[in-house]
């Protein structure tokens, strides 16, 4: 469930003890990643438990290198096929398939 929050950067940045343009770095992803005072300060004022959110933040991070190797592999696959071919089974009905008329 996704909850707005009305308030200004500098109404933030006095509660949380940080300058107004420390805070839009922060939400813009400018200048590095927020101190753990910061996070911590930005949970309570947000009424986040900061346990929760680090340890959904690193599920996140889990998935999205479990996807980039994923992605790495496929990427592999595709410009070097001749690197993995597949054997296949002969196929014993192949030939009266091949004879089954088709509609």
């Amino acid at each position: 469930m996704s909850h707005r929050f009305k308030i200004s950067d500098r109404a933030l940045a006095r509660a949380i003890g940080v300058s107004a343009p420390r805070v839009s770095d922060l939400f813009n992803c400018r200048h590095g990643s927020p101190s753990l005072r910061e996070f911590i300060a930005l949970c309570q004022v947000f009424n986040l438990n900061p346990a929760s959110r680090l340890e959904q933040a690193l599920q996140l991070s889990r998935q999205t290198e479990e996807q980039k190797s994923r992605a790495a592999k496929l990427d592999q696959v595709a410009a070097h096929p001749e690197d993995f071919d597949i054997a296949t089974l002969p196929d014993s009905n192949e030939a009266m398939e091949r004879e089954t008329p088709r509609d």
